[in-house]
C-alpha cells in the first residue's frame, strides 16, 4: 500500500507474507503490528486469534522492530489514537 504525505509516497506492506519486505517502511510496519497486538491483547478472550497466530505476528513484530535503524527508538513510536466520531 502506498500512503502519501503530499509531498511524497511511502510504501508499507499489510498482509504477513509483505509487511516487513524491504520496501516496506519499517517505522509504519512496526506501527500496524503494534496495532494489531494491541487490539488483539485487549479483545475478549473468546475473539482472540490463536496462540499459534499470535506467535507469528510477535514475531513479524519484533522482526518490524529490529529493522529500524540503530539511531531509532522504540519509545518514541506511539500508534496513532483513535478519534471520537
Amino acid at each position: 500500500m502506498g500512503v502519501s504525505d503530499g509531498s511524497k509516497v511511502t510504501r508499507v506492506g499489510l498482509s504477513p507474507s509483505n509487511i516487513n519486505a524491504s520496501n516496506s517502511d519499517p517505522q509504519m510496519a512496526y506501527e500496524i503490528l503494534l496495532a494489531h497486538v494491541d487490539q488483539v491483547l485487549k479483545s475478549p478472550c473468546h475473539s482472540r486469534e490463536s496462540m499459534p497466530l499470535f506467535e507469528e505476528t510477535w514475531a513479524l513484530l519484533q522482526e518490524a522492530r529490529a529493522r529500524f535503524p540503530a539511531t531509532q527508538s522504540a519509545a518514541k513510536v506511539e500508534p496513532a489514537q483513535k478519534t471520537a466520531d
